[in-house]
């Protein structure tokens, strides 16, 4: 399962598995961390120096200037054709939203599990 969650919770994108949909749901993990894991090469950062050159488009307020909007991922969903495990290793792949510029792009996730 994956969800993006915003403070006071840990922010990013989480993740947490199970071997049945009922749980017990392992502790989760943050899969993507904006500042950690180099989203601005896909979200916009107004601070960014020098400019990244991402911005826009964006809906709804923001329109007029998307150079101001801070972008951020939300509604990770994953694609579960690719989705696999080898041994103790599973491979995440999803889609995750972002704000600004407004599009989806495919994300990749290699995490450990027991």
């Amino acid at each position: 399962m994956t969800y993006d969650s915003r403070p006071p919770a840990t922010q990013g994108i989480q993740f947490s598995y199970s071997t049945t949909p009922w749980g017990p749901w392992s502790e989760p993990q943050v899969i993507l961390d904006a500042n950690r894991d180099a989203a601005g090469k896909f979200i916009h950062d107004p601070r960014a120096r020098p400019p990244d050159g991402l911005s826009g488009p964006v809906i709804g307020q923001g329109q007029a200037n998307p150079e101001a909007v801070r972008g951020g991922g939300y509604a990770p969903y994953v694609v579960e054709r690719w989705t696999k495990r080898l041994g103790s290793e599973l491979n995440v792949y999803y889609v995750l939203s972002t704000w600004n510029p407004y599009v989806v792009v495919l994300n990749k996730s290699r995490l450990r599990i027991e």
